[in-house]
């Protein structure tokens, strides 16, 4: 059976998952694809301060959370469904396209031993969307699309057990914005 990757198999380290509906409900085709790096996975927990009857030394609190966008790097598809939701985008960016609302989807993004068979990491972005496609150089003897680089910004972010199919009860991991 030939390979379903046009990447080779141990190095498509990373499969996305990308469902076909977005926050109103708006039904796709879901979208399924592989990538070679995906990162940084960065939080950052804001701080507030205030001081409190001239004292010296502030009084300091959590303020909220700030999540760096995540690139995915170096992916193929078979079609341009991931192209067509990048596209979906910047079109409600202008508003000239679907609804805002209709671009966020909650992404699955897993990360694959180096046979690329079983699931080692995985992570969901919540409310994700697309800010940047960069496409590769089209080959004319292939039938898929080779992606350079996806960047996403995403609202939370939660880290799912890999053994976990339904990860809906378990919000021990939960991070989102304020």
């Amino acid at each position: 059976m030939a390979n379903p990757l046009l990447l080779p198999k141990s190095r498509a380290r990373f499969r996305v998952i990308i469902p076909g509906s977005g926050r109103k409900g708006a039904r796709r085709e879901t979208i399924v694809t592989h990538f070679q790096t995906a990162g940084p996975l960065s939080i950052q927990i804001l701080k507030g301060s205030r001081r409190h009857g001239g004292s010296p030394v502030p009084f300091t609190w959590p303020a909220g959370v700030e999540h760096a966008d995540i690139t995915l790097s170096a992916g193929s598809v078979n079609d341009l469904k991931l192209f067509n939701w990048a596209a979906e985008a910047a079109a409600a960016s202008a508003g000239i396209g679907p609804a805002a609302e209709d671009i966020y989807r909650d992404v699955t993004v897993e990360e694959l031993d180096r046979f690329a068979e079983t699931v080692v990491f995985r992570w969901r972005l919540m409310n994700a969307w697309p800010t940047e496609y960069v496409g590769a150089n089209y080959d004319n003897n292939s039938n898929r699309y080779l992606i350079q680089r996806l960047t996403l910004t995403y609202d939370a972010l939660r880290i799912v057990h890999p053994d976990l199919v339904d990860d809906a009860a378990d919000t021990r991991f939960l991070l989102s914005r304020v």
